[in-house]
């Protein structure tokens, strides 16, 4: 599940320690291991603000840490490009388009700030939803960008496939 500013804020409140771990990074990000390990290695933060702590326990500073998790969460503020995966909106928004748009997988993920696999990945998913299928491409391979949109706004609003720890998915 994508972590929201609020989450995000919160969870920073709660980390008082003046260096964090990689674990408690995971934790403020709401991420996986795997996915905070590739982000360091795409992205590694500065030798001068890390050191090593007990058990040799890689610690970074507090504050770069923060700013650090905050551009990997939220790029459109830092605009650093394009995150892997199909990521939930941060904050539910309509996608702008001009009447009589039509959009290929590549304007999609730049527009939401992912990769064109997450998002051809997520169309093809979706295609047969019995609820809100992904607007079929047409001879084009383009799709219609007031539906992608309006699709894009349900995915985000009803988060289908997301659900809190121990709940059943919704679909």
């Amino acid at each position: 599940m994508t972590t929201t500013r609020a989450q995000f804020e919160q969870r920073l409140a709660e980390l008082t320690d003046p260096w964090l771990t990689r674990r408690q990074v995971e934790y403020l990000a709401g991420a996986s291991r795997s996915a905070v390990v590739k982000w360091l290695a795409a992205d590694p933060i500065p030798a001068e603000k890390t050191r090593t702590g007990p058990r040799r326990v890689q610690l970074i500073d507090r504050d770069t840490a923060a700013t650090w998790t905050r551009a990997k969460l939220f790029p459109e503020d830092e605009d650093l490009g394009r995150q892997p995966g199909p990521r939930l909106a941060a904050e539910v928004q309509r996608l702008s388009y001009t009447a009589g748009e039509r959009w290929r997988w590549t304007d999609i993920a730049r527009m939401r700030g992912v990769t064109p696999g997450a998002i051809s990945n997520l169309g093809r998913s979706y295609a047969d939803h019995a609820v809100n299928p992904f607007p079929p491409a047409g001879p084009d391979n383009r799709r219609d960008a007031q539906a992608v949109s309006d699709w894009f706004h349900w995915y985000d609003s009803s988060r289908p496939g997301y659900a809190k720890r121990g709940a059943a998915a919704e679909s």
